[in-house]
């Protein structure tokens, strides 16, 4: 009986042989319409297989951006819960100490007292009263030549504080003011850190446009005569009713180089505020600000940064106008000298722009480079030198 297995083997060897002798007989035109044939059906599963792998890695990306987004959602909802929490402790603490306040005395309350606890009336308080006026006009007969002394004393005193204190400003303070730029016309500078020069805007007769397109941009592009590696005090003013020149406020300064940040954020500010440019292979430059409550300040800047952060300072902080790809960007966490800040960089990954605490909790800087953050940072850390 013969092998089952063998046979089957026979069978395929057998159908193999038929088929090479099959293709040996065909001809050319056959063979090459069958090759195509067998193209086609290639190339379709490979269009198949590819348009797969797109559709897997598009979902991939699809939910990959969802989860960042919750993510953010969630941190931002924290961040919120943080804050009404802490808002609701304070208000629970003043609450506390305000139920422990003791009456306020007055003299009215001290009279109304001694008549209900001694039994004074009205007239022995008024003879009382009037014994001790006497008794102080008295006093003060006797010690008139002793306050004469003390006065001419305390008058030498002022004179010589008010010496030293002119001698400190001008030869430390003042000296350490670039040429030509002292206080006291009407324009105060507002500067925050040491810088090498000093420049005056006036606002009052410029539109927002001009002064972003034909002033800012030019300076950033070309500051005249500031060397590398130095910094330029960039001041805004607007001139009062009497025509006299004065710093604009922090509020004053976001409107007039058209940034609109959130009112949460700006109702934090304090009105001292510093921009600044940095002369460099890629000028940039920075904007400093002081914020009066850290929490609603940083918050601000989270609502902010994922709103319109990039399209209102990019300009004021690089003079370039951001692409799509930057405008669609979303800021990220990074580690700089030991500072926790939020970057945002570009497809190259450059960081292009960059903000955090120069201290704990209060001066905040944005700037248009890394390069620009880190000197600004090294500057508030290092004490103003002195004028050579």
């Amino acid at each position: 009986m013969d092998d089952p297995l063998i046979t089957k083997k026979d069978s395929l060897s057998l159908a193999e042989k038929r088929l090479q002798a099959q293709i040996a007989m065909e001809g050319e035109e056959r063979r090459n319409a069958r090759e195509e044939i067998i193209r086609k059906e290639r190339e379709a599963a490979e269009k198949i297989r590819q348009e797969e792998e797109l559709k897997k890695k598009q979902q991939f990306e699809k939910e990959k951006i969802e989860k960042e987004q919750i993510e953010q959602a969630a941190r931002i909802q924290q961040q919120r819960e943080q804050i009404s929490k802490q808002l609701k402790q304070q208000v629970e603490e003043v609450r506390d100490n305000s139920i422990g306040l003791k009456t306020i005395r007055t003299l009215k309350f001290d009279q109304d007292n001694l008549i209900k606890t001694q039994n004074i009336s009205l007239v022995g308080i008024a003879i009382k009263e009037e014994e001790r006026r006497k008794q102080r006009q008295e006093n003060s007969s006797l010690s008139s030549g002793k306050n004469l002394k003390i006065l001419l004393a305390s008058l030498v005193l002022i004179l010589i504080s008010l010496g030293v204190g002119s001698y400190v400003y001008y030869f430390y303070y003042a000296a350490s003011i670039p040429a030509g730029i002292l206080p006291g016309k009407g324009v105060a500078a507002q500067s925050m850190l040491f810088t090498e020069t000093y420049r005056t805007v006036d606002t009052s007769s410029v539109t927002t446009d001009d002064l972003i397109n034909k002033i800012i941009k030019n300076e950033i592009r070309n500051p005249p005569d500031l060397r590398l590696g130095a910094i330029e005090n960039f001041a805004f003013t607007k001139k009062d009713e009497h025509g006299i020149g004065t710093p604009l406020n922090t509020e004053e300064f976001f409107k007039v180089i058209n940034a609109p940040a959130p009112d949460s954020f700006i109702r934090t500010l304090d009105r001292e505020y510093m921009y600044g440019i940095l002369s460099s292979a890629e000028n940039a430059a920075f904007i400093i600000v002081k914020t009066e409550a850290y929490d609603k300040g940083f918050a601000g800047l989270l609502e902010w940064e994922s709103t319109t952060m990039t399209k209102d300072l990019y300009v004021v902080l690089t003079s370039q106008k951001p692409d799509l790809d930057l405008l669609t960007k979303k800021f990220e966490d990074l580690l700089i000298r030991n500072i926790d800040t939020r970057v945002l960089k570009d497809k190259d990954g450059i960081i292009r722009i960059v903000y955090g605490f120069l201290d704990s909790d209060k001066t905040i800087v944005v700037a248009g480079s890394r390069q620009a953050f880190i000197e600004v940072l090294n500057r508030f850390n290092t004490p103003r030198p002195l004028a050579q």
